[in-house]
């Protein structure tokens, strides 16, 4: 967990997902520029993303602890 206050803001779905009105494709997510910063976010880095339907909002969180996927 990080140590850092959450940070809000509001976003139009479409600036999220660009391709949310487009039947039959997968859904892209793009994260702006800013949230991108704040997080200090590099490509390859591992998400936790929490949605909430009820209130209709999203949170995003860097994983920064490594996870073991070693088998036993």
């Amino acid at each position: 967990m990080s140590d850092k206050k959450p940070i809000f803001a509001t976003y139009k779905v479409e600036e999220i997902f660009p391709n949310w009105e487009k039947e039959d494709e997968d859904v892209e997510m793009k994260l702006p520029d800013e949230v991108i910063k704040e997080l200090g976010l590099e490509p390859g880095d591992r998400l936790k993303i929490d949605v909430d339907e009820k209130t209709q909002s999203m949170s995003i969180e860097k994983i920064t602890e490594k996870v073991d996927n070693s088998e036993e």
